[in-house]
């Protein structure tokens, strides 16, 4: 018994479970091929000769590879949404955290969408601390609470709340917020937010 695999694409595809040159006793005996995908978008079909005591028989093998589209990281701010790298705060999306009176605090919260088309790669954030701050005034701003712990699916989304608390002779500050996340194109995800 033997199988040959033919073809522009033959390297990519193997088998298993079938030992050349054994003669199977009469019946069924199962064997697998196997395909290595590609990793763009490609069709390979492969033509695979069967050799066995009772005769020869051929057939065709068709693989496709259809890779996965990458996640695509979004935040928003009240509901608008913030682009990276936009690094003029704005009351609107609530990157512009307003005027407080000193002392006290302010908490503004912001969505985390998985925007990327449906069957994307998942959407993470990564690394022990994902949600940083930068910038002389960083340690006045905190993540209070954070539902973004597990992997996001195309369209599911999870959030992220920031508290600002002021100091005692008031003044604007300034921090950029950096986000770490799985989106290759948007990592780290940037936006400068402000209180006064």
């Amino acid at each position: 018994t033997s199988l040959a695999i033919t073809g522009a694409a033959a390297s990519r595809f193997s088998f298993g479970n079938l030992t050349t040159g054994t003669e199977y006793a009469p019946g069924t005996q199962n064997f697998t091929i196997s395909y290595q995908s590609h990793t763009a978008p490609i069709e390979d079909e492969v033509t695979c000769v069967l050799t066995t005591l009772s005769g020869v028989y051929t057939f065709n093998v068709k693989a496709v590879t259809t890779p996965s589209s990458p996640a695509v990281a979004q935040i928003r701010g009240n509901s608008v949404a913030i682009s990276n790298g936009d690094f003029s705060p704005n009351v609107s999306d609530h990157t512009d955290f307003g005027i407080l009176a000193a002392p006290g605090v302010l908490t503004r919260t912001f969505t985390v969408t998985n925007a990327g088309p449906t069957g994307c790669d998942p959407l993470s954030l990564t690394g022990g601390t994902p949600i940083t701050f930068t910038g002389a005034q960083a340690s006045r701003f905190s993540v209070t609470a954070n539902t973004c712990t597990a992997p996001l699916a195309s369209g599911a989304s999870c959030s992220f709340t920031v508290t600002f608390t002021s100091g005692s002779n008031g003044g604007i500050s300034n921090t950029m917020i950096r986000v770490a996340n799985s989106d290759a194109a948007r990592n780290p995800y940037e936006f400068t937010v402000r209180a006064e």
